[in-house]
């Protein structure tokens, strides 16, 4: 007789707290364990149970969720003293939310399945925070699809798209090239601000401006009002996981040799500000590194 689901959630961040709110809201039978140990109050206020340590989840959970800050922590929570390995039986699944390398990724599956029966799905998602809390994220899926079925019903509580790119480690490879238009376009809308100012434009008034033109897309709607009033909270995101994201798609396409010069510009751009002290920051709050123009008052 096959196990009922039993979900565990590693990482509550940005991202991974919301999800695992919903999770826990909609009634998923859900056991928690964060490295921060006061991110798990509230998800036990929606019922969810916290766990002493990644082992101590894994022992109650066959499903069991990542969503963590990158290659090195994923290795340790599954691997390390402590970690998911020391608990996780035979026929677990591991999903994981995080963004890292798909080489690390297709290691870490071969080394848990070698090694300890269980299995892996790399599903990193985009969309951003609203998203997360709103239950609309886009996940992108690698790994065997009897796995992904298995996960369906765990998904359609996180999700509103979903799309399977096929084995493991093709999510990861899906989530770096989002990341290229992620990146990218976040810094081309602080530059678009940063000139408008330069030039005397009120720059509320252009990122409302360009609302219906072609431009328009939902970062640029969300990120040139924040950019414009420096206002970067609640965060999008943070600068070094940015920078960590377009080092992942530089070191794959040098695999395959890939020539990605503007990747490799903003690149350099989100390493110069991580160096200005400003790696905890959003990727918006780069505005502080371009000089101020004749920033005019809006009436707005």
């Amino acid at each position: 007789m096959a196990q009922s689901p039993q979900c565990g959630f590693i990482g509550l961040g940005i991202m991974g707290g919301r999800m695992a709110t919903r999770l826990a809201t909609a009634g998923v039978a859900l056991t928690v364990w964060n490295r921060s140990s006061a991110k798990t109050a509230v998800l036990e206020a929606h019922g969810a149970r916290a766990a002493t340590s990644a082992a101590d989840l894994a022992h109650s959970a066959n499903i069991i969720c990542l969503c963590l800050s990158d290659a090195a922590a994923v290795e340790a929570v599954v691997f390390g003293p402590q970690g998911l390995v020391e608990g996780l039986t035979h026929g677990g699944l591991i999903v994981d939310f995080s963004s890292i390398a798909p080489g690390s990724t297709r290691a870490f599956a071969q080394r848990l399945h070698d090694g300890y029966g269980a299995t892996w799905l790399d599903a990193p998602v985009t969309g951003g925070p609203l998203a997360a809390e709103r239950g609309t994220l886009a996940i992108l899926c690698g790994g065997e699809t009897a796995d992904v079925v298995r996960v369906e019903f765990l998904l359609a509580h996180v999700a509103s798209k979903f799309t399977h790119f096929g084995s493991v480690g093709a999510g990861q490879a899906a989530k770096l090239c989002n990341q290229i238009l992620a990146g990218s376009a976040m810094l081309a809308c602080v530059e678009s601000i940063a000139l408008a100012e330069r030039l005397g434009l009120d720059p509320k008034l252009f990122s409302v401006a360009i609302e219906a033109g072609f431009a328009s897309s939902p970062l640029t709607r969300l990120l040139l009002p924040r950019i414009a009033a420096r206002t970067f909270d609640p965060p999008v995101g943070t600068t070094a996981m940015m920078l960590k994201d377009l080092s992942n798609v530089l070191e794959s396409a040098g695999e395959v040799g890939a020539d990605l010069p503007l990747t490799e510009a903003a690149a350099q751009v989100y390493a110069r500000a991580v160096e200005m002290h400003l790696a905890s920051r959003e990727p918006s709050a780069l505005i502080e590194c371009y000089p101020p123009g004749n920033r005019r008052s809006s009436s707005m």
